[in-house]
Formats: C-alpha cells, structure tokens, sequence
C-alpha cells in the first residue's frame, strides 16, 4: 500500500511539472527526430501550447523600433495611409508548411524564420524575422469569395501585388501569390489564425542553442489554384 501511494505521489508530481512547465507532451505526439536537448515532433492535440506563441501578434522587444521605422519611410516618402473596408477576409494569417501530402503550422527553433500577417483597414502588416513591417494598401478589391487583391507599397517592396487565393474556406487555408520588382511570382501557403488549431503543428523544440530548421517541401501551387 505505501509503495502504491508513493507511485501516486510521483506520478502526481511529474503531471503537475509538465502543467507548469507549458510544453505538456500528449499521448498523440509522434516524434520525427530526439535526442537529449533537441527533438521535433508532430503535437496534434488543439489545445496544445506551441500554438500560442506562433499566433501571438503583441509586439517584443525590438518590434516597435522596426515598426516605426517602415512607419518613417512612407512619412519620408510623402505617403500617407489611406481607410479601407475589407470586408470577407480574415485579418490575421499564419504561414502554413506542407509534408507527406497534409499542412503543418511550424514551431521554429529561431523565430527569426516565422512569418505571419496582420491586415488593418488602413495598413498591411508583415511580421518577418526583423519584426513588423507597415506597408500602404494602394488598392483592394475582392474579385470573388475566394479571391481577393491588393496592390501594396512599403520600404521592403516598393511596388507589390497579392492575390489571396483561400483555397480551403471551411479550414481557412489560402495561397498567397505575390509579384514585385520583376522577380517573378512567389506563392506560400497561409492560415486563418483563428483556425490554426484545426492542422497539427510540427515542434522544432531546441532547449540549449539554435539547430537546423525542419526541411519542408512545397505542394504544386498551380495545380492547388487549379483544383480551387
């Protein structure tokens, strides 16, 4: 009897640490790599923690500096931000990887590698690895329920189109497709950041010092937009 109450008292103890600690690991957890202070692995449960910090849009400590700087250029610049209704569109989004045919949210190791976006009635909002980005919208005009554009200008990227594609409506899952300065067009996949819970998220949990960021591969986009 009191090594069944010893038991109890330490299984108690270890649930309770794992509580605290914020990164409780769930029975559907599966591992693709491990080792003492360096794992990644799939945590499909929606009330993990890890998605937390990946859709949290508060500023740190070094944002509002890179902020006011984009702010300064377009005041230099002679532009003035501009209200519009956008309206249909989420306006918060998360970028989303693709391996072994399914999406992924991703916990980086470095943060500097997370990407998401914030859009206002008056501003477009990149949140990169230097921090918020303010860009003027010049232009918005959604083409259908699914489709909609906007023609933006910033100190990044200057002269800038976007096509917003949700390809996926009721998992809030979309293509976005840019072009700018004659590179060409760039596509990524990005999430309603209200329903990043829906998709598992892959954990690149790196406790003692930066490793390799997870290899992701990318989904044929043309044929993604042609099949939505």
């Amino acid at each position: 009897m009191k090594r069944y109450f010893a038991s109890l008292i330490i299984l108690l103890f270890i649930s309770i640490f794992n509580k605290l600690s914020g990164q409780q690991l769930h029975k559907d957890t599966a591992f693709l790599f491990k080792k003492a202070n360096h794992s990644i692995f799939i945590d499909n449960s929606p009330t993990s923690k890890f998605y937390d910090r990946i859709s949290d849009f508060r500023f740190g400590k070094f944002d509002k500096d890179n902020y006011d700087y984009s702010l300064q250029y377009l005041k230099d610049s002679g532009i003035k931000l501009t209200k519009y209704r956008i309206k249909d569109l989420p306006k918060k989004w998360i970028i989303l990887k693709y391996f072994k045919d399914r999406f992924y949210l991703y916990y980086p190791c470095d943060f500097y590698h997370h990407f998401k976006v914030s859009i206002t009635d008056n501003a477009f909002i990149d949140f990169g690895g230097e921090g918020p980005v303010v860009n003027k919208i010049l232009s918005y005009k959604k083409i259908s329920d699914n489709k909609f554009s906007f023609s933006l200008t910033g100190v990044e990227r200057p002269k800038r189109y976007l096509t917003i594609h949700i390809v996926d409506i009721a998992n809030g899952i979309a293509i976005f497709e840019e072009w700018y300065d004659n590179n060409g067009r760039q596509y990524y996949l990005m999430i309603d950041a209200a329903k990043i819970r829906r998709q598992p998220i892959i954990v690149n949990d790196c406790k003692d010092q930066k490793q390799m960021e997870f290899d992701f591969v990318e989904p044929d986009f043309i044929k993604l937009l042609k099949t939505h």
